[in-house]
């Protein structure tokens, strides 16, 4: 199979970013990114229930900041992500899930628990071109705002929990040395020295996995399946 240059889909987009200090031009700081975070003032033009980011189980494991007591509208598994623009010297705005209205309060720069939502634009006929068919899974829907639009799905990442009984199937097998190491490893957070901790992904019976040593935000969430997150034990997505 041949490889396929994503960045070759990806159209380049200039950016107005915050300024350090009003003595200094703005445009100083504007910069020309394939991958980027929304602003402040573009996160605004989003519909309501499109702004809000919902955790992965992998991220809840990883100490992702999930809302407590102020679910979005699909769910309970809202979680606080960065926008790139500042709201003072050692403070950015953020974006939290509620209900009902967009909240976007600030956070200190030196918080670990805040999430990521990059955000990028695409060469649409590149994309759905039958030359990149195969790469990805593309699907069209129709929405009651924007009229059509498409969903792009590509790449692979641990997502879901896979469950108490086989959790403990796969610390059996590791301890045994049953599965295979296949050399891919998944960001997941940093540590207490702001160092990124990443995990080893691992194959079973032509399954894969990744073995997380879990931290949580919040004491009081769930993973999807429904069994409560534990604040430090190994798990397996």
């Amino acid at each position: 199979m041949a490889i396929i240059d994503l960045r070759n889909c990806i159209i380049p987009t200039k950016l107005t970013n915050s300024k350090p200090n009003d003595n200094l031009k703005s445009s100083d700081f504007d910069t020309t990114d394939l991958v980027f975070l929304d602003s402040y003032n573009e996160i605004l033009k989003i519909p309501k229930d499109e702004r809000i980011c919902y955790a992965t189980d992998y991220a809840i494991m990883n100490d992702i900041e999930v809302v407590a007591g102020y679910p979005g509208t699909k769910g309970d598994h809202s979680c606080t992500i960065w926008l790139r623009s500042r709201e003072s010297t050692y403070n950015a705005y953020v974006v939290r899930g509620y209900r009902h209205n967009f909240y976007a309060p600030h956070k200190t720069i030196y918080d670990k628990d805040c999430g990521v939502r990059p955000s990028l634009h695409l060469d649409l006929s590149s994309v759905t071109s039958a030359k990149y068919r195969g790469f990805f899974k593309i699907s069209e829907i129709e929405t009651k705002d924007c009229g059509k639009c498409h969903i792009i799905e590509f790449g692979e990442y641990p997502k879901t929990y896979v469950g108490q009984t086989k959790n403990q199937e796969l610390e059996e097998l590791l301890s045994t040395k049953s599965l295979v190491e296949t050399g891919k490893r998944y960001t997941g957070r940093t540590d207490d020295h702001r160092k990124i901790v990443s995990w080893p992904e691992y194959e079973y019976q032509g399954e894969k996995y990744v073995r997380v040593s879990s931290r949580q935000y919040s004491h009081d969430v769930h993973y999807s399946d429904g069994s409560k997150a534990e604040w430090s034990a190994y798990l397996w997505a």
